[in-house]
């Protein structure tokens, strides 16, 4: 094995094995809740019907989120921050279409087969628009409210997307330090993976109320 690679295998082992109390707390809470998406993604396949393709790809991409966040969580424990914010990025976003295109089965035939690409922004503005709205309050009563701040989801995948577009003045810089945990600011970024999670199911939340009386 070359020794690079050895000893960035040393490093990430040495990270997890240095996690402290705090840290420990965090990544059990985001167990708890990265379960209930798994829950979920199991409630959701039980009632949908076998003609329903799109929904079943909406189940689909909720367990493909579900994985995503599995890795985030990890890759930022063993002080991989680009990784790890690139998984929770595309969580985020495979999160929220597979609530997004639930009731558009043509958004979803378009995504699989027109090569269409999913726009974040537009996802967010009709998850919290009137008509959606509408939608919710025919189903829950005048109290239903928007599931998700447009505001709060576009300054968090902003932010994910800095990482990837090659944006990095709030990294630690290059290696060493880079593959620090406790440099890279480990709380903060399974913070970030712990709201990603809430607003997912947030969005669900509100589309499938059964799920969150259950």
């Amino acid at each position: 094995m070359p020794g690079l690679l050895k000893a960035l295998h040393e490093k990430f082992g040495r990270n997890l094995r240095s996690l402290n109390t705090e840290v420990v707390e965090v990544l059990d809470n985001i167990d708890t809740d990265l379960r209930l998406l798994a829950r979920l993604a199991e409630f959701l396949e039980i009632d949908i019907n076998s003609g329903d393709l799109h929904r079943q790809g909406g189940a689909s991409l909720l367990r493909e989120a579900f994985s995503d966040l599995s890795q985030a969580m990890y890759l930022q424990c063993i002080g991989l921050v680009v990784p790890g914010r690139m998984s929770t990025r595309r969580a985020f976003e495979l999160g929220i279409a597979s609530v997004y295109i639930w009731d558009l089965p043509h958004a979803y035939w378009g995504w699989i087969k027109c090569d269409a690409d999913f726009s974040f922004s537009e996802m967010i503005a009709h998850l919290s628009s009137e008509p959606y709205m509408e939608l919710l309050r025919s189903q829950q009563g005048a109290s239903a409210a928007a599931p998700l701040s447009i505001k709060e989801c576009q300054k968090l995948y902003r932010q994910l997307s800095n990482t990837v577009h090659g944006k990095h003045s709030d990294l630690p810089m290059l290696s060493p330090a880079r593959f620090d945990a406790e440099k890279t600011k480990t709380i903060k970024e399974l913070g970030d993976i712990q709201t990603v999670l809430k607003m997912i199911t947030a969005a669900w939340s509100s589309r499938v109320p059964t799920f969150r009386a259950s």
